[in-house]
């Protein structure tokens, strides 16, 4: 199993933050999966826009802590300890967007948790895509938000046919 999953439709490519156990909270090897993700936008130029969601109704409730600790179950079987040894840790900062932006739009489809270092990815986002209408004060983070309950035709009217052409 992996704490990210990656699947390709088309020109569109989805990432999901997958350990619905622990609200999708982060690991090293997802911040590695992260990462590998941004260059795989890079190499394949068929992809289009990219979408980052959580698995079971939760964005990310942040950095799993007890996995820092190895006080947490295994999800995923990415050889953290050889990325490391090769690169340090550079593909946390990567994977987290802070040295790495993608090449095209990137969406966060957030709903439930996205508390803590869930937010932090947040901030390099396109825009966010969101189920439920959120507290005002984690809008003032980011923005522009598109609400989940519009149709696609409208979220082209609204952004995409204006900001990114270029893209589609």
């Amino acid at each position: 199993m992996s704490d990210l999953t990656v699947e390709k439709d088309g020109s569109i490519l989805v990432l999901t933050m997958n350990r619905p156990n622990r609200q999708n909270a982060m690991t090293l090897p997802m911040f590695a999966r992260l990462a590998d993700a941004w260059e795989m936008i890079d190499e394949d130029l068929d992809i289009r826009v990219c979408i980052l969601t959580g698995a079971a109704g939760n964005f990310s409730s942040g950095m799993d802590l007890r996995s820092l600790s190895g006080d947490s179950e295994n999800t995923d079987d990415y050889d953290v300890n050889k990325r490391m040894a090769e690169e340090g840790s550079d593909f946390i900062y990567k994977g987290l967007l802070k040295t790495k932006h993608p090449r095209v739009p990137l969406i966060a489809a957030v709903e439930g948790n996205a508390i803590a270092g869930g937010t932090e990815i947040l901030k390099e986002q396109t825009f966010e895509w969101l189920e439920n209408q959120l507290s005002s004060e984690f809008q003032k983070l980011n923005g522009p938000y598109i609400q989940w309950e519009d149709q696609q035709s409208d979220l082209h009217d609204r952004y995409l046919s204006q900001k990114q052409q270029t893209y589609f």
